[in-house]
């Protein structure tokens, strides 16, 4: 009787989204890791997410969404509906190309690292702890030793920990709400 022939079976491509007009949009397969700052427009939106998806060979792609509170506070209105804008043409992009999604509350991603907001803490101090932790959890990445990058390095570590947050709850099947 003939050996049957293994194949290999294809990756999961983990897509991991920061909505702000500083976010990013990151995928993860396997140990590669594709980082795109979040485009200016809806039709770079979906581009940027058309390229990810379909310069992969995978089986499935998961993606989180990091949602947005349409009653944020603590920012000005325009901010907000800036924000919430983004959210919304990053949902109907993601629907439109056709990748399944689910929104993540910030507050599951950050618990899943132990990471907390305390009460009075400065944005930019909270920011630096999350760059922090993201180092630790990407120690190889390139950026890291780029002269002159931190700002986008801060830029992009809330997507690069939610991308992982993606593929780690995967194994946990842990709630995103």
């Amino acid at each position: 009787m003939p050996k049957k022939k293994r194949t290999k079976q294809k990756p999961l491509l983990y897509i991991g989204v920061d909505p702000g007009k500083s976010g990013a949009i990151v995928g993860l397969i396997g140990s590669r890791v594709y980082i795109y700052e979040m485009p200016g427009t809806p039709l770079g939106i979906v581009d940027c997410l058309r390229r990810l998806v379909e310069g992969c060979d995978v089986r499935r792609v998961e993606c989180l969404l990091e949602w947005i509170n349409p009653g944020f506070s603590g920012i000005n209105k325009s901010s907000a509906s800036k924000l919430f804008g983004n959210f919304a043409e990053l949902r109907m992009a993601l629907t439109a190309i056709g990748i399944p999604f689910e929104e993540v509350k910030p507050k599951a991603w950050q618990k899943h690292y132990s990471m907390k907001k305390t009460k009075g803490e400065k944005q930019a101090n909270w920011k630096e702890r999350l760059w922090e932790r993201t180092k630790k959890e990407f120690p190889d990445l390139r950026i890291w030793t780029v002269p002159r990058t931190k700002g986008k390095q801060v830029q992009i570590s809330d997507a690069l920990l939610i991308a992982k947050f993606c593929k780690e709850r995967q194994n946990g099947a842990q709630s995103t709400r």
